[in-house]
């Protein structure tokens, strides 16, 4: 199994990226489980924001993508700090880079931004179904 992990702030672009990643890798015939924070954390019932609150988040994420039978796992989380991105434990990280800060304060101080030599793939603006047909090209060569 392979975690692809789709972070960045809020309003990012990050569930609209990875709904179309999971389209691509589908299209060409992967097996391809996706995750969403929010969803996650309404079936859990867990809208704790606080640092142990998203670190429990990211955890739940590691764990339940371990948990499904699938080539890949598209994880989309905001993933605040690199310890939270650490505990996802992705081979494969996209940073939305497309928005500076959030509508929310508490994430806005928590947020440590990767640079985009650090990830594998950063997007600075707004993506496209090309875009994500590239990037699925990425990852099946990087594989």
């Amino acid at each position: 199994m392979n975690r692809i992990l789709v972070m960045g702030q809020s309003g990012a672009g990050k569930t609209t990226f990875a709904e179309k990643l999971v389209d691509e890798l589908i299209a060409r015939g992967y097996p391809v489980g996706w995750l969403n924070a929010d969803d996650v954390r309404e079936e859990y019932d867990d809208w704790d924001f606080s640092e142990e609150g998203r670190m429990r988040a990211a955890v739940r994420m590691k764990e339940l993508s371990e948990q499904l039978d699938r080539e890949f796992v598209v994880i989309d989380m905001i993933c605040p700090t690199s310890e939270t991105r650490a505990a996802v434990d992705a081979d494969f990280t996209i940073f939305m880079d497309t928005v500076k800060k959030s509508m929310y304060e508490d994430t806005n101080k928590l947020f440590e931004a990767p640079t985009c030599e650090t990830v594998d793939v950063c997007f600075q603006k707004y993506t496209n179904q090309e875009e994500a047909a590239c990037v699925a090209e990425k990852i099946l060569r990087w594989l």
